[in-house]
């Protein structure tokens, strides 16, 4: 008998899951008064949903660098958002093998050059001795 064991990634996976279909059902909450109905206004809509998740995703992490680092971030916020989110999909998702290594490869540089930013950014801060 195969059966795959339960592990802590499938787990996470499947909380990430349950928590981004759930917030999704939450959508039509985007919605302004006298949008039309269309293909076009749902893409507008999982977008709008998309960026907020970022945004405050970024917010959330870029409060964590200011408290440890005590410099102020605020136009990483965006990027930090959508690899937080595109990290969190991977997690949540495995998608075939060479997919899922570019992918991470992908998500790894970006995140190493946000690292270099903000290590950048703390030096710069940084005052003279």
């Amino acid at each position: 008998m195969n059966a795959k064991k339960f592990s802590l990634t499938s787990g996470v996976s499947v909380l990430v899951i349950a928590f981004l279909v759930a917030s999704f059902l939450q959508l039509p909450v985007l919605a302004q008064e006298g949008d039309q109905g269309g293909a076009r206004n749902i893409i507008n809509k999982v977008l709008t949903y998309l960026n907020t998740i970022a945004e405050a995703i970024g917010a959330f992490l870029i409060f964590v660098i200011n408290r440890i680092t005590g410099v102020k971030l605020s136009e990483l916020t965006l990027p930090l958002g959508y690899l937080a989110e595109i990290t969190l999909f991977l997690m949540a998702i495995e998608i075939l093998e060479g997919a899922k290594k570019i992918l991470w490869l992908v998500v790894m540089a970006g995140w190493g050059l946000i690292a270099i930013r903000i290590v950048m950014d703390v030096v710069e801060a940084a005052p003279a001795a």
